[in-house]
């Protein structure tokens, strides 16, 4: 089926080096859910780096695999449940913000955008009563912006169950996402301005940075430096704080267990409202493979009254 307001950029049959390359040229579903701020796998900033050529390659997980092996398996079995055949379809690309594109699971022959996803049990209740979690619906909703289609349909693979739900156009929710995506194409990309890190950023950037090649880095005092460390040795202060405190609680919580397993709070069917356990366990002795790894260490000298 052709899209109305879009061309098909890349085949579905392209390879994934080539779908890597074209996906980086503009902004895609996932990238869209980043922006919004509902993508628990990925940041803003790990956006730019892949936009602006300086990311590493995305971890392909066990779910993301996954993911990808039962999209056959979805189109069949919604095929089935709902008499609805579903063509695949390779990465589409906004005929009037090319900026703009999106990578569908497949086209449903009722004119329908297709989306699969592999959801785990802690995510499962982001379905319930019929509701479509906020990653999959910006996603979806993207993915209509970019080709023009009317509606969309989900199918969740929740613990081996296929729950399917459809998706309607919203147009005021349309507009809000490609303005977000459109102000981040342009002063994040375009502008190469780099967007604030968040705590998930951490990992992003050690594995941007595995090995230190260039010695020391000498720096001359900032306000930017000055208030980066003095921000960090506060943070730090408070985890100590804290940790002090939970360690605290444990011990009270310890001695109030004594030799029992656990206490606490049960609904009338058994099931738990506020429990804490002290059970026992074993674990089997291992040896550590050697590895290289670095370590951040900020060392602050105090500052001499003026």
């Amino acid at each position: 089926m052709i899209c109305p307001d879009s061309i098909e950029a890349l085949p579905a049959d392209a390879d994934r080096d080539a779908w890597l390359n074209t996906r980086r040229e503009g902004i895609g579903g996932s990238d869209a859910s980043a922006i919004a701020g509902v993508n628990e796998y990925t940041s803003l900033y790990e956006v730019w780096l892949d936009k602006t050529g300086r990311g590493v390659e995305k971890r392909y997980t066990p779910q993301m695999r996954f993911g990808h092996l039962i999209e056959d398996d979805a189109r069949q079995v919604f095929t089935e449940d709902t008499g609805i055949g579903v063509q695949t379809a390779g990465l589409q690309r906004s005929k009037t913000r090319p900026w703009q594109q999106h990578t569908p699971d497949g086209i449903t022959d009722d004119g329908g955008l297709f989306e699969c996803k592999s959801v785990g049990w802690r995510q499962a209740h982001l379905w319930d009563d019929g509701q479509v979690a906020d990653h999959a619906e910006v996603q979806v909703q993207h993915g209509m912006a970019v080709t023009g289609l009317g509606h969309a349909w989900v199918v969740a693979v929740i613990e081996r169950e296929f729950v399917w739900r459809r998706v309607e156009r919203d147009e005021q929710f349309i507009e809000l996402i490609t303005d977000m995506e459109l102000d981040f194409w342009e002063r994040h990309v375009l502008a190469d301005e780099e967007p604030p890190m968040v705590a998930g950023d951490l990992d992003i950037v050690k594995r941007l940075y595995p090995r230190a090649r260039d010695g020391e880095l000498k720096l001359s005092e900032t306000d930017w430096l000055r208030d980066t460390l003095t921000a960090h040795a506060a943070a730090a202060e408070a985890v100590k704080s804290a940790e002090a405190e939970k360690r605290r609680i444990e011990a009270e919580l310890t001695d109030y267990l004594g030799d029992s397993e656990a206490a606490g709070w049960w609904d009338e069917n058994g099931d738990p409202l506020i429990v804490v356990t002290r059970r026992n366990y074993h674990r089997d002795g291992y040896t550590v493979a050697p590895t290289d790894y670095r370590r951040l260490t900020v060392l602050a000298r105090p500052r001499k009254a003026s």
